[in-house]
């Protein structure tokens, strides 16, 4: 899960992108907008992943 904070006519919101089960890119639809994403790296048992090792591509398109 990756929180953006999303400011849309002077109003902020948090919006939650959820990726579930898989390291293939997810979209997500908000305000009229897709996110397409891909966070990585996935989680796995046993293994420990820092903060700092996570990366998020976000492509934000109107959605038509």
């Amino acid at each position: 899960m990756c929180l953006l904070m999303i400011t849309h006519e002077g109003y902020t919101t948090e919006f939650s992108l959820i990726q579930m089960g898989s390291s293939d890119q997810t979209v997500q639809e908000y305000l009229g907008y897709h996110f397409l994403f891909n966070l990585t790296p996935y989680p796995s048992v046993g293994k420990n992943i820092s903060a700092g090792d996570y990366r998020l591509v976000l492509k934000v398109t109107l959605k038509v």
